[in-house]
Formats: C-alpha cells, sequence, structure tokens
C-alpha cells in the first residue's frame, strides 16, 4: 500500500490525476488531496504519504515552500513536482531539495504512470532495506547478551586461548584499552524472605539491572550469577587513579539509586582498579574483596582501611603482569621480566644489593606460579645456588642473562607441563577408541572419558594428530577391515559389522571413499595394492 498526496490548486487537474492512478493502480493506492501549499503541510502531518505529487504554483503558500516545510519533518517522503511551463529556476529550487521527479502540465498518462512506478520502486526497496536493517538488529540485540556473558566468563575463568579476548573485544566493539570491574550483589530484604520467590524475582529484574548500568556506564553486563550480576567498566586510559575513583563511586552511587527506585532491591557494589584489559582478572577479585570486607552500599577496592599500596613510581602493573604471563605459558613475560629490571636499573641501579634481592624474589614468585600453574613435581634442591650466584655476580649484564634464563625456564616448566598432559588426554582418547572402535562411537563419548570438553578434545586431535577425531575413528576401521579382507574368508558384510558399520552399503562407500577402490576389489587385488 502507497499512501499518495496530490496538491494542486486546479480542481480539473486534481481529478484527472486522481482519475489516472487508481485506473492503473486500483487499491494499491490510498489517496488524499489539497488544493493549497498550507494545505499540503498540514495533510503531511496527518496523512504523512508516501509520496507526494506537488504543484510548484500554487496561491499563497507555493510548492517550493510547502515542501522546504514538509522534508525536516517527513525526510523518507518522495516528491514529483509538477509545473505548468518548464522553468528552469524552479527545476533548480526543486534538485537542491532532493526532487528527483519533475514532470511538466499536462502530465501525460504513460509518463505519470512510469514516474510512480519509478517511485514505487525505490520506496520498495527503501521498505526492504529498512525490514533487512530491523531484522539484523534484533538479531543482535539478541546475541550481544551472550557476547557480553562469554566476555565476562573469559575474564573471570582467565580463558584468553587461541585470542578469545581479541576476538570478544572485536565482536563487542569494545576499542578502550583499560577497564574495571563493577560487582552488584542483591541485598536480600529480611531473614524470613522466601529465597527461592525472592530469586525468581531477581531473575526478572536482571534486563532493568542490564539497561540501566549500559545507560550510566560504558559497560560489558555478565549474567546474573546467584545474587550477583558483573560488569566491565571500560576506559579509554589509566587515568590518574584517585580522580578516577571518585567519579566511579559517584556513578555507582547513582546507580544504586536508580536501580533501588526502578525495582524496588537493594544493591552493595564492590568497586576495582581501573587496569588494562588482559588484567580485569585482578579488577575482578579486587571487586569481590570489596564486597566482602565492607558493608557500605558502595566500595572502591582501594578505599579498604588494609589496602596494600606502592610507593609513587613503583610499576605495580608490570609486575603483577609478569606474574600472570608466567602462570599462562605466555612467552611475552621474557620481555615483561626486562622491562621490570631495565625500570630497576634505571631508578636504583646505585644500589646493587636492593636489585639482586627484588630479582631473586621475582624469580622465586614466578617459579611458585609456574609450579602451581604446570603441576610439576616440587623437588626442594631445586634452587640450589641461587643465593650464592646472585651474591658474586657484579655484572648487571650478568644479572639480567640469569633473570631471563630463570623466567625462560619456568615457561617452559608450565609449557611441557601442559604439554605433557596433553599428550596423556591424546592418547588416553587413542587408546579407547581403539578399543571400542566396533562400538557406535562419537566425539561426546570419547570427551566424557577423557573428561574434557568435546571441542576441546576435537582441537587436540586436530593438533596432535592432524586428523579430525571422525577421520581417526574412520582409519582405525577401515585398516582393521583392510587387514580381515586381506587375511579372512568372512563376508564382507560381517566383516563391516565388526568393524562398526551395521549398513552394509555405508561401509563400501565409506571404504571406497577411503582406500579408492571397492571392499570386493581390495579383497581381489589388496596383496597388490598394498
Amino acid at each position: 500500500m502507497y499512501r499518495i498526496m496530490l496538491a494542486d490548486d486546479e480542481g480539473l487537474e486534481l481529478t484527472a490525476l486522481k482519475y489516472m492512478i487508481e485506473r492503473k493502480f486500483g487499491n494499491q493506492c490510498e489517496i488524499q488531496t489539497t488544493r493549497s501549499g498550507r494545505g499540503a503541510i498540514e495533510l503531511a502531518d496527518s496523512f504523512r504519504p508516501d509520496i507526494a505529487i506537488m504543484d510548484i504554483q500554487m496561491p499563497g503558500i507555493n510548492g517550493i515552500y510547502a515542501m522546504q516545510e514538509i522534508l525536516p519533518k517527513h525526510p523518507d517522503m518522495h516528491f514529483i513536482v509538477l509545473s505548468a511551463y518548464d522553468n528552469f529556476d524552479y527545476a533548480q529550487q526543486s534538485i537542491k531539495l532532493g526532487v528527483q521527479e519533475y514532470l511538466t502540465k499536462p502530465v501525460k498518462k504513460d509518463l505519470l504512470i512510469k514516474t510512480l512506478e519509478n517511485v514505487m520502486e525505490r520506496i520498495d526497496g527503501n521498505r526492504k532495506r529498512r525490514k533487512n536493517d530491523l531484522q539484523l538488529r534484533e538479531k543482535l540485540e539478541t546475541a550481544l547478551p551472550m557476547l557480553e556473558h562469554g566476555f565476562i566468563y573469559s575474564v573471570i575463568m582467565g580463558l584468553d586461548t587461541a585470542g578469545l579476548m581479541e576476538q570478544y573485544q572485536e565482536l563487542l566493539g569494545i576499542h578502550q584499552q583499560y577497564g574495571c570491574f563493577l560487582v552488584l550483589a542483591a541485598q536480600l530484604p529480611r531473614k524470613n524472605t522466601d529465597s527461592i520467590q525472592w530469586n525468581l524475582n531477581l531473575n526478572g529484574m536482571y534486563e532493568h539491572i542490564r539497561s540501566l548500568a549500559h545507560e550510566i556506564f560504558s559497560a560489558v553486563c555478565g549474567p546474573l550469577m546467584g545474587d550477583k550480576v558483573l560488569c566491565v567498566v571500560l576506559h579509554d586510559a589509566q587515568e590518574e587513579e584517585y580522580s578516577t575513583r571518585l567519579h566511579m563511586i559517584e556513578q555507582a552511587r547513582e546507580l544504586n539509586r536508580r536501580l533501588t527506585r526502578a525495582v524496588g532491591q537493594q544493591f552493595q557494589i564492590g568497586i576495582g582498579s581501573v587496569v588494562p584489559i588482559k588484567e580485569l582478572e585482578r579488577s575482578y577479585k579486587q571487586a569481590i574483596n570489596a564486597l566482602r570486607q565492607n558493608k557500605d552500599a558502595v566500595c572502591h577496592f582501594n578505599d579498604l582501611p588494609l589496602q596494600k599500596s606502592w610507593e609513587k613510581g613503583y610499576p605495580a602493573d608490570l609486575e603483577y603482569r609478569l606474574y600472570e604471563e608466567v602462570s599462562r605459558g605466555d612467552h611475552n613475560a621474557i620481555q615483561t621480566a626486562e622491562q621490570f629490571l631495565d625500570w630497576m636499573l634505571m631508578i636504583h641501579g646505585e644500589n646493587v644489593t636492593d636489585v639482586k634481592l627484588k630479582t631473586l624474589e621475582l624469580v622465586l614468585q614466578c617459579e611458585h606460579r609456574a609450579f602451581h600453574t604446570g603441576g610439576r613435581e616440587y623437588r626442594f634442591m631445586e634452587r640450589h645456588g641461587y643465593l650464592e650466584h646472585i651474591n658474586e655476580t657484579n655484572e648487571m649484564k650478568e644479572l639480567k642473562r640469569w633473570f631471563q634464563e630463570r623466567i625462560r625456564n619456568a615457561l617452559e616448566s608450565v609449557h611441557s607441563s601442559k604439554e605433557d598432559q596433553t599428550i596423556g588426554m591424546v592418547k588416553r582418547a587413542e587408546q579407547y577408541i581403539q578399543q571400542h572402535y566396533t562400538e557406535e562411537l562419537t566425539l561426546n563419548r570419547v570427551s566424557e572419558i577423557v573428561h574434557v570438553s568435546p571441542p576441546y578434545i576435537s582441537k587436540l586431535f586436530k593438533e596432535k594428530l592432524g586428523m579430525t577425531f571422525l577421520e581417526y575413528l574412520t582409519r582405525i576401521r577401515m585398516e582393521k577391515a583392510k587387514q580381515m579382507l586381506r587375511e579372512t574368508q568372512e563376508s564382507i558384510r560381517r566383516i563391516g559389522c565388526e568393524v562398526g558399520y551395521q549398513d552394509p552399503n555405508y561401509f563400501s562407500r565409506a571404504f571406497k571413499k577411503y582406500a579408492g577402490i571397492t571392499p570386493r576389489e581390495y579383497r581381489d587385488n589388496g596383496s597388490n595394492i598394498e
């Protein structure tokens, strides 16, 4: 359906235009008419036409002025301009207003119909694009909470495999490099409150909580986890700590006030420090500590009375990053260690003993992290000679070399332990498949045996064996089938059943795909082929 407005001060012209349009398009169009520029402006507001056929020369307010008034309110309206003569000045003014169709009177029927069809085609195209845009936006709005939840889970679980965090940042359009955690904990109103009903009510409030958090902060919101909602508030820079803290506290208080008014639920909010995106797990732990150690409605971790602090200029973030990178087995730790040592030598280079002590502390801490992450066997004498070596080293170049070597060894211990565990998982999976290949075997079943998720065991097969789970299972079955075809006189149907294929036709097709020939051809020529 197209709504068409006809504006012309000549009654006969209006009647003729309406007749031609209705004759061609019938009930596809709803038509209303007016005989003045003022009437066109008023009708445009009430009727909201898709197409306006506008005479330029009307008494009082002319067509050009009427279009200038209408367009700001109705920018999607399509105008077809009419004029009793071909006036170049009017045409120029119409073009400036964005009018694409200009007809002279008397209007020929064929030209009018063709012009209307062109305009209707553009309208249909716009409607289709708008519909597609709305559908896409609806899908994005549906997917957005899931992406935000995935981002939050990845942070708190320390999952950054294969650049997962970068993928979430790209999908969510996160360009900021810093952030801090906000943990909203709902407060149970009374001791005799029905906890099940309270939790159900809290679930019903979630969308409102998420909406208000987005309104007040540039934030990513996680799911409702028990009585808590986890949010990451994004920052463009790691600003001066005190001013950022005050601003965050005031915004959190505003969020709390609005939540209380909107949903009638009291919340306590814990806030962590602003840190680089990759270190958000630390901010999360701080926000949780702020909730545990303080009963105020809003509490910032750095306001806790027993909160640790560093002397001005101390690179605490660099030290924390070093420990985290070692725990993950990230080889960037070597560069981070070098940066920290360079800072020590630049600021405290004359205090050689203190530099040595801090270097030893960093090494011991990193090895401690590596042990707890990698799961290696602990050896009491493994650090034998560290203290003597540090004391005897007078060249800072040698100290740096020893420091980097120890960090490298810690990383290797993390990787070797993880590699050993990975190889063990693959071997257990292989062994199970080799023992049960005759059964209806699935990736889910094998992942249960190995105690990891199906996607992860599938990834390990690809990395360690160079093939998928299904390719490996097929190889085991087909090699056994080839052996039976060579060494026994069992029927092909029976052999198919023996290796896990109940359908003989499916077995024959799978065998041909694997070996290039049918089972019968292989039995007849197997010895020559092998």
